[in-house]
């Protein structure tokens, strides 16, 4: 006769459900390791594929924030500022500024307003300023180009490289670009930087108004934020 198996101890019992147990964390542990690794391998190929549709330097952006980047890709302004009005978009709302007119100024000039903005990092700025004349004259647009680079030059700027032509709006009115590159100072720091400026003049008889923009050098984010708030830009043509 066969001999019966005997039944399992207690101490058997707790020892086998120990290591079903153990088994078990085992395989979780495993489980999430492994899903650990799908996310990583996911992340990563995403990441390789981005680069290469974007390049690095937009992903590496996107990633650690870059204040431009964030400028272009934000909610934008549309707005009028001052009198006569210069009409544009903005990646942020121009605040008016205080306007202190020297003395030699005001035989020429009634009143100026002027609105800004001005990124806390980096050379990036927008302003727009409206000028009405003392006299119903023509604006003097080579005195304004000169007056522009001596403020520039005033405030620390060197080796200014300037160009100048013919601009029209979309809507067909005619101005002047004044533009170029130079060593710009930035807020806080006695560095000099590599950036660009772009200045439009526009006006009529007794009234002037201006555009003036300066960012960075090799910033793509600025360059784009430029081209759309130039093609943006409308201004009144007549008081």
């Amino acid at each position: 006769t066969k001999e019966a198996i005997p039944e399992p101890t207690e101490e058997e019992l707790l020892q086998k459900a120990e290591y079903l147990e153990e088994l078990k964390r085992k395989k979780q542990k495993k489980k999430v390791v492994l899903t650990a690794v799908a996310a990583v391998a996911l992340l990563l190929l995403s990441t390789v594929a981005a680069i290469g549709y974007y390049g690095f330097g937009y992903v590496k952006d996107t990633v650690l924030g870059h204040p431009t980047k964030e400028l272009l890709e934000g909610d934008w302004v549309q707005s009028d500022y001052g009198y006569p009005p210069v009409s544009l978009q903005t990646p942020k709302v121009l605040l008016r500024q205080p306007v202190k007119l020297p003395p030699e100024a005001k035989a020429s000039i009634k009143e100026m307003q002027a609105f800004a903005y001005r990124s806390a990092i980096g050379l990036f700025s927008i302003g727009t300023t409206s000028i009405t004349l003392a006299q119903p004259e023509e604006p003097d647009f080579d005195k304004a180009s000169e007056q522009i680079l001596k403020n520039f030059e005033a405030q620390g700027a060197k080796n200014i490289i300037t160009k100048q032509e013919e601009f029209t709006t979309l809507s067909g009115v005619k101005g002047v670009k004044l533009y170029g590159s130079g060593k710009f100072s930035i807020p806080d720091s006695d560095e000099l930087v590599s950036g660009n400026y772009a200045v439009l003049f526009f006006g009529g008889k007794g009234f002037q108004q201006n555009v003036i923009l300066t960012w960075l050098d090799d910033d793509a984010y600025a360059d784009q934020i430029v081209d759309r708030i130039l093609n943006s830009v409308e201004v009144k043509t007549s008081l």
